[in-house]
């Protein structure tokens, strides 16, 4: 998540109704608790799922397949996690629109590095993973999908909340 917070969120062009609010006291510190334990929050959440998808392969699955299943749905949890905190009040249907070419651009490497690592046999054998099937890949998104958009529904009780 550090390239991206670095190359793709530092593009983002200004949220609307960011000149509305009151500037932020020269006293506060520039991330805020809530903002902090936010964060720790999703980082718990995708390494549970992370976690709960490698511990079902476990069951019946060599190390090999478990490594992979964990690193391709950490690989995706970072695709969602780029999606949903582009925003922390609009939703991922709002800021998906918003004109920034490096979130394509980083999106489409990434899955260039999923597919990689998955189907080209000097890479996949460097970091030890093996092909998966489809189903198990729909299983690592679903399982992505599933740590990162819960954010979305916190941003939707937030935005009635305040409207």
């Amino acid at each position: 998540m550090g390239p991206t917070c670095s190359i793709v969120y530092e593009n983002e062009a200004m949220e609307q109704g960011t000149m509305l609010r009151p500037p932020r006291k020269l006293t506060n510190v520039f991330l805020s608790l809530r903002q902090l334990i936010r964060s720790i929050i999703q980082g718990v959440i995708i390494t549970s799922g992370c976690l709960s998808v490698g511990y079902f392969f476990m069951q019946k699955s060599d190390e090999q397949a478990v490594r992979t299943v964990i690193f391709i749905t950490l690989l995706f949890s970072n695709i969602f996690l780029t999606l949903v905190n582009r925003s922390f009040y609009f939703s991922v249907m709002t800021t998906i629109r918003y004109k920034n070419y490096l979130v394509p651009l980083i999106m489409g490497l990434t899955l260039l590095l999923i597919v990689s690592c998955l189907y080209l046999p000097v890479i996949r054998d460097l970091f030890q993973l093996q092909a998966i099937g489809l189903s198990t890949l729909v299983l690592c998104i679903f399982v992505a999908l599933l740590s990162t958009f819960w954010i979305e529904v916190y941003k939707w009780i937030r935005r009635k909340k305040f409207l």
